[in-house]
């Protein structure tokens, strides 16, 4: 991810997420998530994934956000 060269940083992080949540740690795949979306907020996995998470949560405007954005 510091490899500035690098050119998909946000499928990486994308797909380090969605390991985190096959382990079920919430909160690394959250932040994952979050990095990706910093790196490309059009992303609709990472927007799903989000959604996924904050409607698991019952935080329903947040999931909403991002569900919007697919």
């Amino acid at each position: 991810m510091k490899n500035k060269s690098y050119q998909s940083p946000a499928k990486a992080l994308n797909n380090a997420g969605v390991c985190s949540l096959k382990l079920k740690d919430v909160v690394a795949a959250e932040r994952y998530f979050m990095r990706a979306f910093q790196f490309d907020p059009g992303d609709m996995a990472t927007n799903v994934n989000l959604a996924r998470i904050y409607f698991d949560r019952r935080e329903y405007e947040r999931a909403r956000f991002y569900i919007a954005r697919v």
